[in-house]
């Protein structure tokens, strides 16, 4: 986890509230992906055999390249399909119609496939004549050309995959035209890596072949394909920018092609799109010169030539462009991306009429336009990159938005769980830090999940804490809220609902929390960090007073993570602390009533994020196991007779590890060791042997989770994980079948 201080997108305002720093790495491959747009892919691959995922809510869509409106289901109604590079899906998001009831299009997702890793464009067409629409899309890591065919047979999704053709070395596009006129679809692609143009003919049999049409453009990014000349051939125009062209293909019949070069001038080219400049019948173009800032329209003479305008030559970075008639005077405006400043704009194609559309999220890549309700207006379809969404902007004023689809956890990024309704079944609560928003999934009795939303409004979760504070017999909740700096309470009231308290808004920075049993009040203590503030705190609780914050320590140089037990077994709870900013772990024993006494256990221990205190010698007392994600380690320190410990190296080779679980995970009677990297995406398992003595084995990778074990065993495995990246909550299990899609992302 990197914390963001609200309004700022990659920028670290205090330095000690970036706890978990490891995290950068992901917001690093996003902006390689949004920037040179050809590294970085994540494919999506087998999690391992007999492994399972199932999702509980969320994932969001990651990595968003490229979106457009399609009416699939042909009901009137105009759909968005969304391309995303970072989880290899294509989804569809169902325009449900805006009937009397609805303001606003309302939107259901669909996957189209889940098997398109390295997914960087997508466009739509009828490629086999049976009357519904199919999709064909570059694969910038499998260098691929992909259809993926309609076919209501297939279960779940109602596609087939059909590899159009391979080792196009990282296609930039692929586009669609029937360029022999036999009524049958084919495919033009373009490889950035070998500087080729390709045609895939398509044969009465579905097949596609492929041969060479030019090798003489240097770095291809973009394709049109419009009947330039009304000639009644399908031509297509290639946009490349390393040396900064556009070259019109005309087409001369039989799949021969002409080629003229319009520009050599559109410096750092990166995207053309087709207009309508002055309303006849011949296809004009607008072109980005995104390295000078610049557009060009170049407005069709119908005997191969172009007349060329400058439109703009202010749009910082743009890369993105889309020609529409928004305000419905019959004639085309200009809708841009600058992707410098985040900015998208509209004009008329003579660059006048400027204005700011939206300038609000997080990484606008794509850009198009269409009508989605009923007698509706032409809105701006986009997406957020870094933010997971697609978007709709008015066209009349600046960040008129609707968000197509947002039914996530918004950076999830802790969990815990219990049985929060009383059905003697197991429910989870999450939290997610980006929108300050914490759900609890109920099981239901079919074992799915029905997602409920606690709060809205805590500024930064960051860990969540499960039991019954109030001994009524329901469990509670408590949420620390690191931008808020307060320790929350939900107070279990029984049939789902529950009640919000504060229990203190001056903890510098809320961590974690424990609950302890060390008053006689019936009420469980609450023990919490205060990272910023160097303070350990209990907080005593009653239902007529609130609760009253105890200082425990104000001398721990950033505490973060904490475990409690009786590790000296006199009846007190005492608490394991890790000092993340002094790099320390420390014990405060419970001297009896409210006074703890510090004890350093062990030194340099850089930046520890988990503890836990459990028996791992069966020597019937209490040990003491951490971690340091910087280290790449994990420690165990035995508790000798004497009450002193004797520290042991378990692992060094646990690179950037930053959760940690003691449990019997085979149940043989002794406890072994879990741990989790997010940035290693993995989960590793440490059997213990005795005398000191570990195995390690690894599970599947764990991609951006951290993970929280449930129902662990040899037999029948389960973890529960919240994603980050991914913004989800998810089950991985073990079961005695193949699981071929979406674990091993790198």
């Amino acid at each position: 986890m990197i914390f963001r201080q609200k309004g700022q997108h990659s920028q670290i305002n205090n330095p000690r509230c970036a706890i978990f720093i490891h995290m950068i790495y992901r917001l690093f491959y996003s902006l390689l992906c949004l920037q040179f747009w050809l590294l970085g892919t994540v494919l999506a691959q087998t999690a391992a055999d007999g492994w399972i995922i199932e999702n509980i809510h969320g994932p969001s869509q990651v990595g968003i390249v490229e979106t457009i409106p399609v009416d699939i289901n042909g009901d009137g109604f105009m759909d968005v399909v969304s391309a995303s590079i970072d989880d290899g899906h294509l989804r569809a998001y169902i325009n449900q119609g805006s009937g009397q009831d609805l303001v606003e299009p309302l939107f259901k997702e669909m996957y189209i496939s889940k098997d398109v890793p390295g997914i960087y464009r997508v466009s739509a067409t009828d490629l086999n004549n049976d009357g519904v629409t199919d999709f064909v899309l570059p694969s910038i890591e499998t260098h691929e050309i992909i259809a993926l065919i309609a076919d209501p047979t297939i279960e779940p999704y109602g596609y087939r995959k059909k590899i159009i053709a391979k080792e196009i070395l990282l296609p930039t596009d692929a586009q669609i035209g029937d360029f022999n006129n036999d009524g049958l679809k084919d495919v033009v692609s373009i490889s950035f890596e070998l500087n080729t143009v390709y045609l895939h003919l398509q044969n009465n049999a579905g097949a596609f072949g492929t041969e060479v049409i030019s090798k003489s453009i240097q770095r291809p990014r973009k394709i049109l394909v419009e009947n330039f000349n009304n000639d009644f051939q399908t031509d297509f125009l290639v946009a490349s920018s390393e040396d900064h062209s556009v070259r019109m293909f005309e087409n001369q019949g039989e799949g021969v092609f002409t080629q003229q070069t319009i520009t050599d001038q559109a410096i750092g080219t990166r995207y053309i799109a087709a207009c309508d400049a002055d309303g006849n019948d011949l296809i004009d173009f607008v072109v980005a010169a995104t390295t000078t800032n610049t557009v060009f329209l170049y407005t069709n003479l119908s005997d191969g030539n172009f007349l060329e305008q400058v439109v703009d030559i202010d749009l910082p970075g743009v890369n993105a462009l889309h020609c529409a008639d928004i305000d419905n005077d019959n004639h085309d405006e200009l809708i841009s991306i600058a992707s410098q400043i985040g900015n998208i704009y509209t004009q008329e194609l003579n660059g006048s009429n400027k204005q700011l559309i939206a300038n609000t999220r997080d990484g606008y890549v794509s850009v198009n336009a269409a009508v989605f309700e009923t007698n509706g207006p032409i809105q701006i379809l986009t997406q957020a990159y870094f933010e997971s969404r697609n978007l709709l902007y008015q066209t009349h004023q600046a960040n008129q938005e609707f968000v197509v689809w947002e039914d996530f956890p918004d950076g999830a990024l802790v969990i815990s769980q219990g049985d929060l309704d009383g059905d003697y079944d197991t429910d989870y609560v999450y939290a997610s830090f980006n929108d300050g928003k914490v759900y609890w999934a109920e099981q239901l009795f079919d074992q799915s999940y029905d997602n409920h939303l606690l709060s809205d409004y805590i500024d930064g979760p960051q860990s969540i804490s499960v039991d019954d504070i109030d001994a009524d017999g329901d469990l509670d909740i408590v949420v620390g809220g690191a931008w808020d700096n307060t320790f929350w309470v939900f107070i279990n009231l029984g049939e789902g609902l529950f009640s919000q308290q504060i229990i203190n808004n001056q903890a510098l920075n809320a961590a974690r929390s424990v609950f302890v049993d060390i008053s006689e009040n019936k009420w469980l203590e609450v023990v919490g960090t205060a990272t910023q503030a160097d303070a350990v705190f209990m907080y005593k609780g009653s239902e007529s007073q609130g609760f009253e914050s105890i200082a425990i320590s104000t001398t721990i140089d950033g505490p973060l993570a904490l475990d409690s037990a009786d590790i000296d077994a006199d009846g007190d709870q005492d608490i394991a602390v890790t000092s993340f900013f002094g790099n320390q772990i420390i014990l405060l024993v419970n001297m009896g009533g409210e006074t703890f006494e510090k004890l350093i256990i062990e030194k340099n221990i850089i930046h520890s994020t988990s503890i836990q205190i459990c028996d791992l010698d069966q020597d019937q007392d209490l040990d003491l196991v951490y971690l340091s994600s910087n280290m790449n380690a994990v420690w165990w320190s035995e508790q000798l007779e004497d009450f002193s410990f004797k520290k042991h190296l378990i692992s060094d080779t646990a690179r950037s590890v930053i959760t940690l679980i003691c449990i019997d995970w085979n149940q043989d009677g002794v406890n072994d060791l879990v741990t989790s990297s997010p940035e290693a995406r993995q989960i590793k398992f440490y059997e213990n042997q005795g005398a000191g003595e570990f195995i390690e084995t690894n599970a599947p990778s764990s991609y951006g989770y951290n993970w929280l074990i449930q129902d662990f065993n040899k037999v029948n495995m389960s973890f529960i994980g919240v994603s980050h990246t991914f913004s989800s909550v998810s089950k991985l299990m073990y079961r005695d079948v193949i699981y071929s899609n979406g674990f091993d992302l790198f």
